[in-house]
This record gives C-alpha cells, sequence and structure tokens, in this order.
C-alpha cells in the first residue's frame, strides 16, 4: 500500500512563477504557515514560529494557479511531497530538498465572495 498525502494552509509569499517544461504548464510558489502558541509556565510570552514550504503544480492546475493566486492569498493546498535534487550554480554542490506537489488548490480568501477549487 501506498500513500503520500499532505494538507496544508498558509499564505502566498509572493506571486507564482510560470512556465512550460516542453509542454505541460508549470507554476511554483511558496507559502507560509504560521504557529502560534504560549509555552507552559508562568510569565511566558507568546511565540509565533513561520515555516516555509514549495509548492509546485502541473498541467491546468498550473494554469489556474498562474492565473488566479497571487502573493498574500489564503490557500489550502493538497498534494503530495516530492523529494527534489539541483545543482548549486554559484558552487557546482548538488543540492536536495522537499516540496509539495499539488493536486487541489482552495483559494480561503474572502474577497472571493466563497471558497473557489482547482485540482489536477
Amino acid at each position: 500500500m501506498y500513500l503520500n498525502e499532505i494538507k496544508m494552509i498558509g499564505y502566498v509569499g509572493k506571486d507564482p512563477i510560470t512556465s512550460a517544461e516542453g509542454k505541460k504548464p508549470f507554476a511554483a510558489f511558496d507559502i507560509a504557515i504560521t504557529k502560534r502558541y504560549t509555552p507552559k509556565g508562568e510569565g511566558a510570552e507568546p511565540v509565533e514560529k513561520t515555516h516555509w514550504y514549495n509548492v509546485a503544480c502541473y498541467g491546468h492546475l498550473a494554469q489556474i494557479a498562474g492565473s488566479l493566486i497571487t502573493k498574500g492569498a489564503h490557500v489550502l493546498i493538497t498534494g503530495e511531497l516530492d523529494t527534489t535534487e539541483w545543482t548549486n550554480k554559484e558552487n557546482g554542490e548538488v543540492r536536495q530538498g522537499v516540496r509539495i506537489v499539488a493536486n487541489k488548490i482552495l483559494l480561503l480568501d474572502k474577497k472571493n465572495a466563497g471558497p473557489a477549487t482547482a485540482e489536477a
């Protein structure tokens, strides 16, 4: 059995970067997820931690993301985790990272008069 699914709600950090890899449309953007909590203990100050995640999407979903998603958009991303590898242009070092390959995006912004959903 195989299961690789992730759901995240966050805010888009900048407008998506779009291109066509060969003939398949591609879009990439980052989302920020902020965790707020107050540690236990008397006099503890509230803590806020923001984590950034890379999101990629392909095909029709990439076209929709490129046209509807903008910096600051509140989104729910459903997809799977994917490990990527690239070579750093500055020093030739091989690097690895994890990204979310989206298969569904739900726009949660109030300005849309209700959620808008796009699926791969």
